[in-house]
């Protein structure tokens, strides 16, 4: 057993919600007794790491007494309560859940000790044979000896307490009896009263009475019985209509009387035809619990189905609440349950993955898709980072004057905030995100705990995921389920990571509604400020005007070059041919006179700097008989020189070219061999790009010189 089966009897019976008080404790909570407010129980949660489990006991105020009446290893003196009140139970498999159920019920109802609850069940209609009202003798009276008790009162497991009346019975407590008209059996052990006409019963209710089979009245002897009867049950229909009230916790065939099974029956007979009429909800659990052991279904997807109908037909239908809260109450809780049982189904029967996500509680969905966001952010929008931060924070960052005023860009910066603190965080050995919520955890899982299921096998080893936090697990019919648990979120540190991004984006975006600064956050400053000098850098790098190269039209740029050029050489240029450059192929002119320079037709001498070894290959400077494809001669030899650390600002101010021009020219012609630009330029000089002096002096060699 575990502590959410005690939670979930104490909403489903008393409407009873466990209590967090403690935010500082998530493993404590508390139940309280509705009318009270006195403590019932408090249930405490602690992950042991050396076994890689989580430890849940409880203490419940039902009296030291208990423990010389009830026996179980489980049970013990109390935890963390002091006084002769309280009792320590420990939640395994060994614990019983009708014996914690009837510790809890003495511990909300304390008033009950000393008292013998006798309930009249289902008086029956004045115009029925068969059934009278047997009043109640007069506190104190002694039935007679010999006195035998009247057919129409027979004990039976059913409860009503509407119809409850307290008689003093001592000090000592007293079980509940509880007296109603029963089935034909109980009428047989009285043959002196069958001078009564009897009413009709089915055939197939006489023999499915003697299907159950008494024992040890557990649990578990009560699912099987269940699931024995409405397997022979599956295919009965009625048409005896019962509109009266019942409640029951776990109700089965064997609790409910004559009239109760057979309007059950005809219920159930509408329902199979899509007509959902008002009935007890305990009733319409019956018919849930069915669907949960496959009784009147052809599949487990079948099942499924008929229970999404239940929910739109009966709880969002025919469900009667009348504006009161404890029926919207019951509603709820029974949304919940259906909830929880739709998911554990599909789970253990393998269904396909897009019908198990839509039998579970949107809700949960929702998280385990927030915590795949923050774990991965980096591959994460925007938006869904933002959003995910503010579901898991608690907080209502998105009213934060950042988001409402810069939307879009509110948004991105918060979420940016995450991603670098995830990258920069080195604390405690961990990283940002199992900071936050801790790590993906084993935790025991029994499906359908709840519920009135059998099983008639172990279930076969399985693996099932639900989603990227939550994957489910058997082996040796042993269920486990492995996912974040909010026992373990750190929601304080989250909360202090968005407060003080909120706190600095207001102050950085001017939005007035400043945030104080907590000396607690300050660890948190620095991812902030460095997102804040990121997006400060790209505002002003958006700013600055953008130039454009088309370089499409590079070529007619160089034409339009040459034109500009020609125009404003004066008439004494344009009558020395031999230092104007005629058209676009840019032929070689003259240097002008230099003591270094060579006769017309003389090869100029090779630069220090460009000497080979005697050894070696020939030089490169042999290329400007092979110049690159798309180089002229003089942009060969202005190359050469700045290979060989000569400035070229002289000789292209001699030939009017424009270094921009000269650096195109050459990065375009070399740019398919070398892949990248080989020359920068200023606006006034060019420079080599020292990276690529030996890619171009391996290029500028001779042919023969490169395959050696």
């Amino acid at each position: 057993m575990e502590l959410t089966e005690l939670t979930a009897y104490a909403w489903e019976k008393y409407h009873i919600r466990e209590e967090h008080r403690w935010a500082d404790l998530p493993g404590f909570s508390v139940l309280a007794a509705p009318d009270t407010g006195k403590w019932a129980a408090l249930l405490m949660r602690q992950w042991d790491f050396d076994t890689g489990t989580e430890i849940q006991v409880c203490d419940i105020r039902c009296g030291r007494q208990v423990l010389s009446e009830a026996h179980g290893s489980y049970l013990s003196t109390p935890f963390r309560m002091k006084g002769k009140k309280w009792v320590g139970v420990s939640f395994d498999d060994r614990t019983e859940p009708d014996v914690i159920f009837r510790l809890f019920d003495r511990a909300v109802r304390p008033d009950g000790e000393g008292s013998c609850i006798i309930i009249l069940q289902d008086a029956p209609a004045k115009d029925e044979a068969g059934y009278r009202d047997t009043p109640l003798p007069p506190a104190g009276t002694r039935r007679a000896a010999g006195d035998r008790p009247s057919p129409s009162a027979q004990i039976s497991p059913g409860a009503q307490p509407s119809d409850t009346a307290r008689i003093s019975s001592g000090a000592q407590p007293s079980p509940v009896v509880h007296i109603s008209p029963d089935m034909q059996p109980s009428f047989e052990a009285y043959p002196a009263y069958t001078d009564t006409p009897l009413p009709e019963i089915p055939e197939k209710l006489r023999r499915m009475q003697r299907l159950y089979e008494y024992g040890d009245g557990s649990f578990t002897e009560k699912c099987r019985n269940f699931y024995r009867q409405g397997r022979f049950m599956e295919d009965y229909e009625d048409d005896a209509p019962w509109d009266g009230i019942y409640r029951r916790y776990f109700p089965t065939y064997h609790d409910l009387n004559l009239r109760q099974l057979r309007g059950y029956f005809t219920w159930r007979t509408r329902v199979r035809k899509g007509e959902f009429s008002p009935i007890s909800a305990s009733m319409a659990y019956l018919y849930l619990y069915e669907l949960l052991n496959g009784i009147g279904t052809r599949s487990p997807e079948d099942a499924i189905e008929k229970m999404k109908a239940f929910e739109a037909g009966f709880l969002d239908g025919s469900m009667e609440t009348s504006g009161r809260k404890s029926l919207e109450a019951e509603r709820d809780g029974m949304r919940r349950n259906l909830r929880r049982w739709m998911l554990d189904y599909a789970v253990i029967h393998n269904v396909s993955l897009t019908l198990a996500q839509s039998c579970a509680d949107p809700v949960l969905l929702e998280g385990d898709a927030a915590l795949s966001v923050l774990r991965d952010p980096e591959t994460a929008e925007d938006e869904a980072l933002f959003s995910a931060l503010c579901l898991l924070s608690g907080k209502k960052t998105e009213q934060s004057p950042v988001v409402k005023r810069f939307g879009e860009r509110g948004k991105r910066l918060f979420a940016e905030v995450w991603r670098f603190a995830c990258r920069a965080w080195s604390g405690e050995g961990r990283d940002l995100f199992t900071s936050c919520f801790g790590e993906r955890k084993a935790f025991s899982w029994r499906p359908l705990a709840n519920a009135v299921y059998w099983e008639e096998q172990a279930h076969p080893d399985a693996d099932y995921a639900l989603d990227a936090c939550r994957t489910y697990h058997c082996r040796g019919g042993i269920w486990q389920e492995k996912r974040y648990d909010r026992l373990y979120f750190d929601r304080k540190r989250l909360q202090g990571l968005l407060h003080e991004t909120d706190r600095q984006l207001r102050r950085y975006l001017k939005t007035g509604s400043y945030l104080r600064e907590d000396p607690e956050e300050k660890w948190a400053s620095s991812y902030t400020e460095a997102v804040i000098n990121a997006d400060r850098q790209a505002e002003q790098e958006a700013a600055r005007p953008r130039i454009t190269i088309d370089l499409s039209r590079l070529d007619q740029i160089r034409q339009d070059a040459v034109r500009t050029r020609d125009s404003l050489l004066v008439e004494e240029d344009a009558d020395r041919p031999d230092e104007a450059a005629p058209a676009p192929g840019y032929p070689a002119a003259p240097e002008p006179d230099r003591p270094d320079r060579k006769p017309p037709g003389e090869k100029a001498p090779v630069p220090a700097a460009f000497s080979a070894p005697s050894t070696g290959p020939e030089h490169p400077s042999a290329g400007l008989e092979h110049p690159p494809a798309g180089l002229d001669p003089l942009h060969a030899q202005l190359l050469l020189e700045l290979l060989s650390g000569k400035p070229v600002e002289e000789t292209m101010k001699a030939r009017r070219l424009m270094p921009s021009i000269v650096a195109d020219t050459i990065n375009e012609a070399l740019f398919e061999e070398i892949g990248d630009n080989v020359l920068e330029c200023d606006g006034s000089s060019v420079a080599l790009v020292e990276d690529y002096r030996e890619d171009i002096l391996q290029l500028l060699q001779p042919p023969g010189d490169k395959d050696r």
